[in-house]
């Protein structure tokens, strides 16, 4: 898994990549992030077909990598403006620290199993790639005696790639970056396209078959992408112009990044399958580059425009290149880059609507049908079957009340809703509402449960929701609560 968020470099070209550079490692940072999710209705044009999203704001997260299960890797802010390596799953954002005596670490990567990797800084201020596992960062090292590393990426198979600062007899310093791979617990070096040792090279992307993508320096001092197959880097050239850059590479092969045209007036995303030459992939009305950023088994791309508006896009075989903005819930999205799409499709993207703080997202696909969401609080979403209401101890002759919040996540109506209560202890709980029985896509409603204990310790009892939801038809919610003597 991979992040792919960027920005100007006049010196490397339009898109660079976030993770070849160390933003925010001793400055502090404004702007904050606030709220918690941003819902609304979908435009009606968009309901009929084509991908559409549900936006979670990730609060003060800064997002780098999601795998398939959900779990998202990134940083959060410390005081004195410095950031630790960070884990976001299931809505609770865990510290993973820094490596021993050091000040700030990121995470870029986490694989299926859980798996982090990044860079921190050590206890001599250096910086050095990192594993996270069990609860325990690991310095990997560096190549040839170096002094600093990062970790950019990792699959399943625990291989871990990303660049080392090298030391060579001759090299006069600074010593060049290599990009590298680990394996097995050893650091190995896989060269540049130059035939200069002391150019430069940064892996950034592996996949499960353990090929590599990244850029390299070749003999002209111009950045190339390029893919290492085997042990072997190979140039993958332009489109035209003098410059590229690979940032992600899928299951089957399949290459995405950003290339210069010819002139080195504007760049394009580009998308390179096995054994083929890059394609052009275009970009969006009005903007004047793009650049594509990630790219899952499906061959789903996305990434982000270069000037102007700056819009994320989306990009998929049969449907081509398309805006994320409108077809993100919710009205005036600016959304202006979407930089990891995992194999479920949910996409990271950072950016925010004209009236709220900017931030970084998770986009959902909503399903085409109804779906049903059920929220306690509103905002943190209930599973069903699998959810357990605790109202807590009551006194006899008293009662404590929660609110419940449903909402329809698909792209069209939920209908017929009505809610039971089973169970030995069922009138101990007595339920007021939904106000409504159907919802419009985007729209919620509320009910209200009261606890008021009867005779008896512990009452146990079970909400079901019925509506004509595929999937979750009934949404079982189980209650319990005491009451005090």
């Amino acid at each position: 898994m991979k992040a792919r968020t960027t920005t100007r470099n006049a010196a490397t070209g339009p898109a660079v990549s976030d993770r070849d550079i160390h933003p925010f490692r001793s400055a502090g940072i404004a702007g904050l992030l606030v709220s918690a999710c941003v819902w609304c209705l979908f435009p009606a044009s968009l309901r009929a077909g084509g991908p559409a999203w549900n936006a979670t704001h990730l609060g003060t997260f800064f997002a780098t990598d999601v795998n398939e299960k959900g779990q998202i890797a990134g940083y959060i802010l410390k005081s004195g403006g410095y950031t630790h390596a960070a884990l976001h799953s299931n809505g609770k954002v865990t510290d993973l620290g820094t490596l021993p005596g050091g000040a700030s670490s990121m995470a870029f990567a986490i694989n299926d199993r859980g798996v982090v990797v990044g860079d921190s800084l050590n206890a001599d201020g250096l910086n050095r790639a990192f594993r996270y596992e069990s609860g325990k960062m690991i310095d990997l090292g560096t190549l040839h005696g170096g002094v600093e590393s990062s970790a950019r990426d990792i699959n399943n198979a625990g291989q871990i790639v990303g660049w080392s600062v090298t030391t060579q007899p001759g090299i006069s310093y600074p010593s060049p970056d290599h990009a590298f791979l680990y394996a097995n617990g050893r650091m190995s070096d896989l060269g540049n396209i130059s035939s200069l040792f002391g150019n430069f090279s940064h892996a950034v992307a592996i996949n499960n078959s353990g090929e590599v993508v990244g850029w390299s320096i070749n003999d002209s001092f111009e950045t190339h992408a390029f893919v290492c197959r085997g042990g072997i880097m190979n140039d993958l050239g332009t489109l035209g112009g003098s410059e590229s850059r690979a940032n992600d590479i899928n299951d089957d092969g399949t290459i995405v990044g950003w290339s210069y045209l010819a002139g080195d007036t504007e760049a394009r995303a580009f998308v390179a399958a096995r054994g083929t030459a890059m394609k052009n992939l275009g970009k969006l009305a009005g903007e004047i580059g793009s650049s594509a950023k990630s790219i899952n088994r499906k061959g789903e791309i996305v990434g982000g425009s270069i000037q102007n508006g700056r819009p994320s896009f989306y990009y998929s075989p049969g449907l081509g290149l398309l805006p994320i903005n409108p077809r993100v819930r919710g009205d005036d999205w600016e959304l202006d880059d979407a930089f990891v799409i995992n194999d479920a499709g949910q996409i990271l993207a950072n950016g925010g609507q004209v009236w709220t703080s900017s931030g970084y997202y998770l986009l959902q696909p909503s399903p085409k049908g109804p779906d049903i969401d059920v929220m306690r609080p509103a905002g943190n979403s209930l599973v069903d079957g699998k959810s357990k209401i605790d109202f807590g101890s009551v006194g006899a002759n008293k009662s404590r009340t929660l609110k419940f919040t449903i909402r329809n996540n698909g792209r069209s109506k939920l209908a017929k809703l009505r809610i039971s209560l089973t169970g030995r202890q069922k009138r101990s709980f007595l339920i007021a509402g939904p106000s409504k029985t159907s919802l419009a896509p985007g729209s919620s409603t509320t009910f209200k449960v009261k606890f008021r204990p009867r005779a008896g310790e512990i009452h146990k009892s079970e909400i079901h929701i019925r509506s004509n939801d595929p999937n979750e038809n009934p949404f079982d919610i189980r209650l319990k609560g005491r009451r005090k003597s």
